[in-house]
């Protein structure tokens, strides 16, 4: 699976320039993005004809094609393991981003979940139906915060609520959105940010002083990135501003931006965002390439970004 930073209708199109391919929509998230599931070999030719269109796609990290008709077997084993399943009457309305209705009392429950293995799911649709007949609060449930930026793409301007976000402000969060549910206001207990003080190594600041009558620079990229505001670094230390950076930028606690997690597919920063983070890199190590330069399929992760910066020259030495 992979997600592609564009509308539903050019994701159709992308699919259908691919002779051959079993590809299909597996979610529509937000006005820009959509999700395409199908076999490796089709996603990668996907992904190279987004790339070649300038489009982000970012790779999902599951071992199956969900939302795909191939998951089809995968349904009845499904329901035979739940058949002991005891089916309750709903407490709360439930509506369904895959089967476009609220569900009931009546329904074949376990099924209708087992559907879901093969079924896409619409939330823009959902988002849209659901702002339409009032809604205007929409709290996550899950540890980050990607539905609830997708919900603010969708109708810009709703009230979002993300309260397991942070691992340690679980209580207050629930608490604020609780209240924000029900009517109230409750005011949000303030913690005060990590302190960089005792690592040096992150507080970066001032310029690198240049050298008289020094030649171009010599350093290679294995031998560490040279920034205007830091001078030479390891690997490992641009990993670590850029994990401060985009923490800072995203309001996420450090320890969920892993080398690996993927910035769009997995934490929810759509292109338009990636493009302004990069653009706060690019300054940060004093880069060279603008921005719109660079092609976010190839830019996923922090690990992908950290190659790039130590890959690239800075401004000076890009000049000599």
């Amino acid at each position: 699976m992979t997600a592609v930073a564009t509308h539903e209708t050019a994701a159709q199109h992308l699919i259908g320039v691919l002779d051959d391919s079993d590809l299909v929509i597996a979610c529509c998230n937000a006005p820009q993005q959509t999700v395409l599931s199908g076999q490796v070999e089709d996603i990668e030719r996907a992904e190279e004809v987004a790339g070649a269109l300038n489009l982000s796609a970012t790779r999902l990290s599951l071992p199956y094609a969900s939302h795909h008709p191939s998951m089809s077997a995968a349904v009845d084993q499904f329901v035979a393991l739940a058949d002991d399943v005891r089916q309750l009457p709903f407490q709360q309305r439930v509506f369904s981003p895959i089967h476009g209705r609220r569900y009931t009392d009546g329904d074949d429950l376990v099924r209708l979940l087992g559907e879901c293995l093969v079924l896409p799911v619409r939330f823009t649709d959902t988002v849209r139906h659901l702002h339409e007949r009032g809604a205007d609060t929409f709290i996550e449930t899950g540890a980050l915060r990607a539905l609830t930026r997708c919900v603010a793409l969708t109708v810009p301007g709703v009230r979002t609520f993300a309260p397991l976000e942070h691992p340690d402000r679980e209580l207050d969060g629930l608490r604020v959105a609780v209240a924000a549910g029900l009517g109230q206001v409750v005011p949000e207990r303030r913690v005060a940010p990590p302190s960089d003080e005792g690592e040096p190594e992150r507080a970066v600041t001032g310029t690198v002083p240049e050298r008289a009558g020094a030649g171009p620079a010599t350093e290679t990229a294995s031998q560490g990135a040279t920034g205007a505001r830091g001078g030479s670094r390891s690997r490992a230390q641009v990993l670590d501003r850029l994990r401060a950076l985009y923490a800072e930028a995203l309001e996420y606690p450090p320890d969920v931006l892993t080398d690996a997690a993927g910035l769009e597919a997995d934490l929810g920063v759509d292109s338009l965002k990636q493009t302004a983070l990069l653009r706060r890199v690019m300054e940060e190590f004093a880069l060279d390439d603008p921005p719109g330069s660079l092609n976010l399929a190839t830019l996923g992760t922090l690990a992908d970004v950290a190659d790039h910066v130590m890959s690239s020259k800075p401004v000076q030495e890009a000049a000599a």
